[in-house]
């Protein structure tokens, strides 16, 4: 059980981590387009802030997102033991998405410039990845945390 829980708040954590650093580098690669120059410094500046200025909003979201996802793996993977790292990472990839429509949905516009789209979608897709590939090495499957590479 506590592996469960550690392993959930460090793939929120991981999945909120990716998905800022990629929203604030596609938004700065569009702002790039019309001709403006973003330094390096600029961008870890930007990227730093974002992380920052997300933290009370796009995180918890995020973490009640990755919890139900990951519960409802964990759940099926007891039915289907074998397709458990499968359903896993399934669910990591689908989690951001998902919360990014039901915002969608709720607010009548995305609030999340740098995941609109389908490239948006696609880069926090592969930040809730991250985050089941975390959450599997850390909450581990029957056999050990190890699993997953046998």
């Amino acid at each position: 059980m506590f592996r469960w829980i550690g392993g959930w708040l460090a793939a929120s954590l991981a999945t909120y981590l990716a998905g800022c650093v990629l929203m604030t580098q596609r938004v700065l690669a569009g702002v790039s387009r019309f001709g403006v120059v973003v330094d390096l410094p600029a961008r870890a500046s930007m990227t730093i802030a974002d992380l920052g200025g997300l933290v009370t909003s796009y995180l918890p979201l995020i973490t009640v997102a990755m919890a139900i996802a990951m519960l409802a793996a964990s759940l099926l993977g007891r039915f289907v033991p074998s397709r458990r790292p499968a359903l896993i990472l399934l669910a990591g990839l689908t989690a951001p998405p998902a919360l990014i429509a039901i915002m969608t949905l709720t607010f009548g516009m995305n609030p999340l410039a740098g995941a609109a789209g389908p490239a948006g979608l696609s880069l926090q897709a592969l930040a809730g990845l991250a985050g089941g590939l975390v959450f599997l090495r850390i909450a581990g499957m029957p056999g050990g945390p190890r699993a997953l590479e046998a």
